[in-house]
Parts: C-alpha cells; structure tokens; sequence
C-alpha cells in the first residue's frame, strides 16, 4: 500500500505538467483563431477572444502575455490611444516575469503616445525602460535615441543632445553597441546644427570618420555643406558636394541627395548649364530608380530647370506611389502636382475635392482641404477659401498628423479676417494655432506681432515681438526674424536706440545670411535718413 501511495504521489506532478502543456498547447491554437479574426478586420472578436486567452489560460505566460500585447496593438492601431495604453500597461503590470514583452509594450506604449501628440508621456514611457531594464543595454540605447529624437521633434535641441551624450557615456566601452554611439555622435553634431551652432556643428562633423558598414562620414560631408550653403557659402558648399560625390558613390542615398543639393546651389548661384547638367545625369542614371521617392525632388529640380522632362518625372512618381498599400498616400500625387507643378488651379481644386470625398479620414485630407482652400484664395474667392479653411479646422484640428495644416488655415484665415478689417478675430485665430514646442510658440507671438502692426498698434505688437525674441528654446531664426521685425517696430515708434540695437543683432547673426543682409540693408537706409520700410 505504501509503495502504491509513493507511486501516486510521484506521478501527480507528472499528470500536472502534461496538463500545463496541454493548456499552453490550447493556447497557442486559440491564439492562432483570435489571429485570423484580427486579419480579417474582424477586431472586436480579435479582442474578445485574446481577452479570453488572458483571464483563462493565466497560466501560459507567454501566451497570455503575448494575447494582452495583441489587444494593445488593435487599439494602438485603431488610434484608440487610452486603450491602447491601458492595454500595454497590462502587460507590464501582470507578466513582469516576461521582459522581453515588458520592454516592448513599454515602446509601443511611447509610439503611441508620440502619435497622439503626447511627447511628454511618450518620454517617460522610454525613461522606464532606462530605469527598469539596466541589465539590457541595447533597449536602454534605443530608448536614448527614442529620447533624443522626441526632444529633436520638440526642437528642445539641447535635451536632445544631452541624451546622446548620456548614451555614449554609459555605452562607449560596449563594442556590441558601437552602431548606437556612432548614430549618437552624428546625432549631437545634428542637434548643434539644429541649434544654430553653425561652425561648431561643422567641426563637429568633421569628426565623424570612415568606418566601414556605415554611411555615417559621407552624411556628416553632406550636413558640413549644407552648413555651408546656410551660411551663404556656396563655394564652400560646392567643394563639399563634390567631395562627398567622389569619395562615396557606394552610399546611393547620399550621394543622390548631395546631386540635388549641388544643383540647388548652381540653380540658386545662376548656374543653369552646370544645374541642368547635373539633372540630365540624376535622370538617365540607374542609381535613382532605386529610390522612387527621390522623382518628386527630381521633378521640382527639373521645373525649376524649365526641363520639359518633369512631366516624365511626375509619371514616375506617380507610379511608384501606386505601389503603397496606404491607398490614400497612392491616390495623392495628382493633386499636388497640379497644385504645385501644373499650376492648375482648377484642376487642382477638382482633384482636392475629389480626395477628400474619397479619403475623409486620411492624415493627406488636411492637406487637400487647404490646398482646395488656396486655390479658391489665389483666384480671389476670400469668402469661399475662409469657408474651406473653417471646415478643414473642425474637421481636422484634432488629428496629429494634420496638424501643420490646421495652423496654416487658422493663419491663412486669420489673413483674411484681417482684410475684412476684423482683426480681434485675426487676433483669435492666431492664438488657436496649436503651438507646442518653443520655436512654434515664438513664431505665433511674431504672427500675432505683424497682425498688431497692420492695425498700427504699436504697443501691442512691441509686446509680441518682444516676448518671442525671449521664447526660450527657439532656434536662431525664429528669435532673429521676430528680432528684426522688433526693429522695425521701434523705428516706427520713433525709439531709434532700441531698433539699430535689434537690427545690429540681426546683421551680427552670420555676416552672409538673407536675414543678416536685409539687416544691413535696413541699418544703411536709417543711416541714410531715407527711412525703414514695413
């Protein structure tokens, strides 16, 4: 009887881990099923039945953690962001005995929110990963980057910089993590170029070296003469741009994108021959055909050109966006290349409607709406345009991606108020515009400034002008174009001192820059007693 007793006792862990893998078995088939349901769009039961593996086999941790991770997906990708959230803070609440799920949630939670426009939750959900996992150092680099790159978006440039030295600080040592370094360190030189550390970032830059299997020093050539050609220096630039040709013709993106930035230049010197012979060779090359995206720059270079060819180009690039699964982004070519290209406005119109009818809910919709609204303006329908404008902001005002569009039609709206002479509205439509980093909140205080002065209210336009040269955190040509239009400002309110102190900041900024020039230029006309002008 006890030998019997003593075989029962040992079998019974047997019976239980057979049963186990039966039901972990069972789970991986029922994950299979709730996966059909999602790939035939059929969410809710997708929902329903990973909801069921969740709360009936808890015991099959991976596939329990994997169901939760799946629901979170739906709702992330249906835009449902609370849920989404709330769904993916499951999984790292219930299954912490699964990491490699955890971290993933924790990003998919920060993607999430960065497209809903959440950037400071989107930080935080990076900086748990930083804080929870230090025993995963690539996770923890990704999540850096994914930090400095929300804070580039941010334009908070610094912040940005400082998390790429973070990371190179605590990873420089790691051989396995050298790509994550090297990205930081081209990272930090962009940051300081973004900043307007113009000579810095070009220095910086310089000190990016070959490394074979990246691309990274044929990129830092490329931004030392983009530096350049911000600086007025086309010469400069030109000699970099063929450097970077020469040198790398194994890295085809770049060196495509250093063709059309050469052409650029000679266009913007007045070099047609030498802009046009560098077109002719982008077009019956093989290199770009393996960048389709690249005809839409092509076609621009070829118009501005007067080449005939930019219709070819336009062919294209209509044809390889037909290949795009999103069919919204497929069907929008048309419409702006007759906006932009064709100057049809007509045409365009008809074409802007059309997708908006076709595509109401596609991010690309804001962008019809105000092309339709701009094509009504241009033909000096203001009434219809400001009604196309209305429309697009009620419709589209909550949508992140659509956001760029709904300012330029609160602007472009508040134009026409103005006109109508109704400028507190103006005034108001201006304040709507959704003003999220700081360079985008002194730009909005130097719109609501040039409203001020079309009404020749002096004191309220100084005081615009005045707290956006002291936005904190805005780049260098937002604060020096509400400086010189403070200048401005002050001379017409007679306090000459104060307006040759902002335009002298102005002309100081970098002796060969378009904002520096008309700085001078204003500075010589006072000089002369021959007055500014507005």
């Amino acid at each position: 009887m006890v030998a019997l007793l003593s075989l029962a006792f040992l079998a019974a862990p047997l019976f239980a881990d057979e049963a186990a893998t039966d039901q972990c078995e069972k789970a991986k088939t029922e994950l299979a099923v709730a996966g059909g349901h999602r790939s035939n769009g059929e969410l809710d039961k997708a929902v329903e039945a990973y909801r069921a593996i969740v709360k009936e086999r808890s015991s099959c941790r991976v596939q329990a953690a994997e169901a939760q991770m799946h629901i979170g997906e739906i709702y992330q990708n249906e835009k449902k962001c609370a849920e989404a959230v709330e769904a993916f803070e499951a999984v790292v609440r219930s299954f912490k005995d699964q990491p490699d799920l955890c971290v993933a949630a924790f990003g998919k939670m920060a993607r999430t929110y960065k497209a809903s426009g959440k950037l400071e939750q989107a930080l935080q959900s990076y900086k748990r990963i930083i804080q929870g996992y230090p025993s995963r150092p690539a996770d923890c680099a990704d999540a850096m980057l994914a930090r400095a790159s929300i804070y580039e978006e941010k334009q908070d440039y610094g912040k940005a910089e400082i998390e790429c030295r973070k990371l190179m600080r605590a990873y420089g040592s790691n051989p396995a993590l050298r790509p994550h370094c090297r990205f930081a360190h081209f990272q930090i030189c962009c940051e300081m170029k973004a900043a307007g550390r113009l000579d810095e970032a070009r220095k910086a830059f310089e000190g990016i070296k070959d490394d074979a299997g990246d691309s990274y020093a044929a990129q830092a050539l490329l931004k030392r003469a983009e530096i350049f050609v911000t600086q007025g220096k086309n010469d400069e630039a030109i000699q970099e741009f063929q450097s970077l040709i020469d040198r790398y013709p194994q890295h085809k993106n770049t060196w495509l994108q250093a063709k059309f930035l050469l052409a650029d230049v000679y266009l913007d010197k007045g070099d047609m021959e030498s802009a046009r012979a560098i077109v002719k060779e982008i077009s019956e090359g093989e290199a770009i055909k393996g960048f389709g995206y690249l005809y839409y720059d092509l076609m621009s270079l070829q118009h501005r050109c007067g080449d005939a060819a930019w219709r070819d180009s336009a062919k294209k690039y209509i044809k390889y966006k037909s290949t795009s699964s999103d069919r919204g982004q497929a069907d929008f070519p048309p419409v702006e290349i007759a906006f932009n290209f064709e100057n049809d406005l007509p045409k365009a119109q008809k074409l802007a409607v059309e997708f908006v009818e076709k595509h109401p809910n596609h991010p690309l919709a804001a962008t019809a709406a105000f092309m339709r609204g701009s094509c009504l303006l241009a033909t000096g329908d203001k009434e219809g345009a400001l009604a196309v404008f209305d429309t697009l902001i009620a419709t589209y005002s909550k949508l992140p991606d659509a956001r760029s569009y709904t300012n330029a039609a609160l602007e472009a709206s508040a134009d026409i108020v103005l006109e109508s002479g109704r400028p507190d509205e103006a005034i108001r439509r201006i304040e709507r515009m959704d003003a999220r980093t700081a360079t985008e909140k002194a730009s909005k205080l130097d719109k609501m400034g040039r409203v001020y002065v079309r009404v020749k209210d002096w004191a309220q336009a100084t005081t615009a002008f005045d707290r956006a040269v002291r936005t904190p955190g805005a780049s260098a040509d937002t604060i020096y174009t509400a400086l010189f239009d403070l200048g401005n400002c002050y001379y017409r309110t007679g306090d000459i001192a104060a307006a040759r102190a902002c335009m002298s900041r102005v002309a100081s900024k970098e002796p060969d820059s378009q904002q520096a020039r008309k700085a001078q230029a204003m500075l010589y006309l006072w000089s002369t007693a021959e007055g500014g002008s507005w």
